[in-house]
C-alpha cells in the first residue's frame, strides 16, 4: 500500500517537473520572439502585416473570442519558430549593444 502512495507522489512530481520546464521553455522562445520583432524592422514589418491578416480572415463574434484566437496563433507561431528566434535574438542583442 505504501508503494502506490510514493509511486503517485513521484508522478505528481514528475508532471509538475514536466510542466514548469514546457512553461520555461514557452516563455524564453516567446522572450526571444519579442527582442527580434523589437529589434529587427523587417521581421516587425512583416509580422505586423501578418496580423493584419490573420485578424481580417477570422471569422468572431467579439473581442474576447478574437483575442483567444490571436493568442493561439501567436504561441503556435513562437513555438514553431522558437530555435530561430533564440539564435536571431542572440545576434540582435549583440549588434544592438555595439551600436549603443
Amino acid at each position: 500500500m505504501n508503494w502506490i502512495v510514493i509511486v503517485v507522489l513521484a508522478l505528481i512530481v514528475l508532471i509538475v517537473c514536466m510542466l514548469y520546464w514546457k512553461g520555461v521553455k514557452e516563455r524564453n522562445c516567446l522572450r526571444s520572439f519579442l527582442i527580434q520583432v523589437l529589434l529587427d524592422k523587417k521581421t516587425y514589418e512583416f509580422q505586423k502585416e501578418g496580423l493584419k491578416k490573420l485578424v481580417l480572415n477570422m471569422e468572431v463574434t467579439n473581442a474576447m473570442e478574437l483575442s483567444n484566437r490571436v493568442n493561439i496563433s501567436i504561441d503556435r507561431l513562437v513555438n514553431e519558430l522558437c530555435s530561430k528566434t533564440m539564435l536571431a535574438s542572440h545576434s540582435l542583442l549583440w549588434e544592438a549593444m555595439k551600436e549603443i
